[in-house]
C-alpha cells in the first residue's frame, strides 16, 4: 500500500509542477479581450442556434458548443436575468445596441458556470474512483479550478470548455456502473454506458482532438478491468435491442444523407457493428477467452451505439442536415485525412498539434490530477473493503 501512495503522491507532484510550467502559456498576448471577435463568433451563431438555425460555429468543429451557450442563453432568460436568447429578440427592442454589452457578459457569466461545474464533476469522479476520498475530490477539483486552462477560459467563449464539460460527463457515465452499490442501478448500467457514448459523442463533435484524452482513458480502464477481474456481462435482449439501434442509426446515416464517409468513418462503423453482432451471439459462455471478448463487445456496442446517437443528433439538430456542412464536418473529424479529405494524414501529425495545443493552454494539470485519481483507484480496488463495488456486471439482468 506504501508503493501505492508513493506512486499516487508522485503522479500528483508531477501534476503541479505541470501546473507552474504551463501557467506561462496565458501570455498578454493571449489576454481575454483580444480575443473578442471569436467571442462575438460563439454569441452570435448560440443566439442563431436557438432561433431554429444551424450550429456555424465551426472549429474543429465546435458543433457542441453552440448546444451549451445557447443552453445557458435561455436559462439565463427563463430567470429573469436577460432580455435575450435568441436572435429575433433584437428585432423587438426599440435600441438593441444597448443590449450588447449584457448578452457578451452573460457569454463570460457562463464561462464561468462551466468552469465550476465541470470542477464539480472532475471531484465527483475523484470521489467516485477513490471510494469517497473527501481529500483526493477536493484537490482534483481545485487543481481543475486554478489550472491555466480554467483560469485562460474563465471569461473566454470556445470550443475547449465545452469538450471539457462534456467528456468529464461522458467519463462519470462510464464508471458509475462499476461502481454502483445497489442491484437496482444494475438495471439502469446499460442506459449509463450508452449516455457515455453519446456525450464523448458530443464532446467529439465539439473538439475532436478529445480522441488522444479517450484513449489515455481506456489504457487506465483496461488496467483496472485485468487488475478487478470485472466482466460486463449483458443479456441476450440487451444485446439484441443495442444490435437494432446500430443497424437503424446506420442506415440512417448512410441513407438519409447525401454524403460520403471516409475510410475513418466506415472502420468506425464497422467496429461498433461488429462489436454487437459478437455481444449479440456470446453473451453468455462459460469460456473466460469467450467471456472477455462478450464483455468488451457489449461494452463497445452499447457505447458506440450512444455515439452513433450523438453523430445523428448532430447531423440532424446541429447542422440541420444541411449536406454540404455535415461533409464537411465528417472530412474534418476523420483522424485518417487531412486538407478536406484529400490527403491521408498518416501520422495524425495535424490531430497530435491541435491536442497539444488544447493541453499546453489549457488542461495538462486537470489530464494529471485525473490520471491520478485513476492510479489511486486501480491501487484500492485490491482493498477487500473496495472490491465489492467493482463486481456490477456479474448479473445477467
Amino acid at each position: 500500500m506504501q508503493t501505492s501512495k508513493l506512486s499516487f503522491f508522485l503522479a500528483l507532484t508531477i501534476g503541479i509542477w505541470l501546473f507552474f510550467a504551463f501557467h506561462k502559456t496565458v501570455t498578454k498576448d493571449l489576454v481575454w479581450f483580444s480575443c473578442s471577435d471569436q467571442n462575438s463568433w460563439v454569441i452570435y451563431t448560440s443566439l442563431d442556434f436557438n432561433d431554429g438555425e444551424a450550429a456555424r460555429y465551426n472549429v474543429h468543429p465546435g458543433i457542441g458548443t453552440n448546444f451549451v451557450y445557447g443552453l445557458g442563453y435561455k436559462i439565463i432568460k427563463y430567470l429573469g436575468l436577460s432580455e435575450i436568447d435568441r436572435s429575433s429578440d433584437f428585432k423587438e427592442i426599440e435600441d438593441p445596441i444597448r443590449l450588447l454589452p449584457k448578452v457578451y457578459s452573460d457569454g463570460a457569466y457562463i464561462s464561468i458556470f462551466l468552469v465550476f461545474l465541470c470542477c464539480l464533476i472532475i471531484g465527483t469522479i475523484a470521489s467516485i474512483l477513490t471510494n469517497g476520498s473527501i481529500i483526493i475530490s477536493l484537490f482534483a477539483s481545485l487543481f481543475f479550478l486554478f489550472s491555466s486552462g480554467s483560469l485562460f477560459h474563465s471569461v473566454m467563449l470556445r470550443a475547449e470548455l465545452p469538450t471539457t464539460l462534456y467528456f468529464l460527463l461522458s467519463i462519470t457515465f462510464f464508471i458509475v456502473p462499476f461502481f454502483q452499490r445497489t442491484d437496482k442501478i444494475k438495471l439502469l448500467s446499460s442506459v449509463s454506458i450508452f449516455l457515455a457514448g453519446f456525450t464523448f459523442g458530443l464532446a467529439y463533435f465539439t473538439k475532436y482532438q478529445i480522441i488522444f484524452s479517450l484513449f489515455f482513458f481506456c489504457l487506465y480502464f483496461v488496467y483496472i478491468k485485468f487488475s478487478t477481474k470485472t466482466l460486463y456481462i449483458s443479456s441476450k435482449r440487451k444485446s439484441g435491442i443495442t444490435l437494432a439501434l446500430i443497424l437503424v442509426i446506420l442506415g440512417i446515416l448512410y441513407l438519409g444523407f447525401d454524403i460520403t464517409f471516409p475510410l475513418f468513418w466506415n472502420l468506425v462503423f464497422l467496429s461498433i457493428f461488429l462489436s454487437g453482432i459478437i455481444s449479440f451471439y456470446t453473451y453468455k459462455t462459460k469460456s473466460l477467452e469467450v467471456s472477455n471478448l462478450s464483455s468488451y463487445s457489449s461494452l463497445i456496442g452499447e457505447y458506440g451505439a450512444g455515439y452513433l446517437m450523438a453523430m445523428l443528433f448532430v447531423f440532424v439538430r446541429g447542422l440541420k442536415g444541411e449536406t454540404l456542412h455535415i461533409q464537411r464536418v465528417v472530412d474534418l473529424t476523420s483522424l485518417l485525412n487531412s486538407n478536406g479529405g484529400k490527403h491521408i494524414d498518416t501520422n495524425f501529425s495535424r490531430c497530435k498539434c491541435r491536442y497539444k495545443a488544447y493541453l499546453v493552454s489549457a488542461f495538462t494539470s486537470t489530464e494529471i490530477i485525473f490520471y491520478s485519481s485513476f492510479s489511486c483507484a486501480s491501487f484500492n480496488s485490491f482493498n477487500s473493503s473496495f472490491s465489492p463495488f467493482f463486481n456490477p456486471f456479474s448479473t445477467n439482468s
